[in-house]
């Protein structure tokens, strides 16, 4: 377990940062072709509630999603580990939907959308593996729950 507060004491170098931006970058622009009906741009919430949208999402989903399926599934960075990593990250969000945020059903039990989750977590994963930090893949995960959001997207979300 001191491997998590090891890897969240590593911060990535400004080329890990960046990186990690255009991994988030890259990850919006194919999931725009991949489910466009996952955004509503006349639906975006107000400034104000993106700002309390963006606060939220650091730790919920980002921070603590990152920390479970980056930092405790990958101890040792094999690559079993690095698939069930991934696998236990898709399955989480079917979970979800299926217990305690049935709002987000419409979403998380759409097959392009679990696609889209296996990306992230690859692309989220790639960065984490880069910088050794899970600071970089939590900044992936949040940027795209954000821009997510804030374009309109998973509204039906609390």
């Amino acid at each position: 377990m001191f491997w998590i507060g090891q890897r969240l004491k590593t911060l990535p170098s400004l080329f890990g940062w960046l990186e990690s931006v255009g991994y988030g970058l890259l990850f919006m622009a194919i999931a725009v072709v991949v489910m466009p009906s996952a955004i509503a741009i006349d639906q975006s919430p107000p400034f104000g509630e993106l700002l309390k949208i963006s606060a939220i999402a650091f730790f919920i989903p980002a921070l603590t999603e990152e920390i479970i399926f980056r930092g405790l599934f990958l101890p040792k960075g094999s690559a079993k580990w690095m698939i069930l990593s991934t696998l236990a990250y898709v399955l989480w969000h079917p979970l979800e939907a299926l217990t305690f945020l049935p709002e987000s059903a419409l979403y998380f039990l759409n097959l392009r959308f679990l696609l889209l989750v296996a990306l992230l977590g690859i692309f989220c994963l790639h960065a984490y593996r880069r910088t050794g930090s899970l600071w970089a893949s939590v900044l992936v995960h949040w940027l795209v729950v954000v821009a997510w959001k804030a374009a309109g997207g998973a509204r039906f979300i609390a």
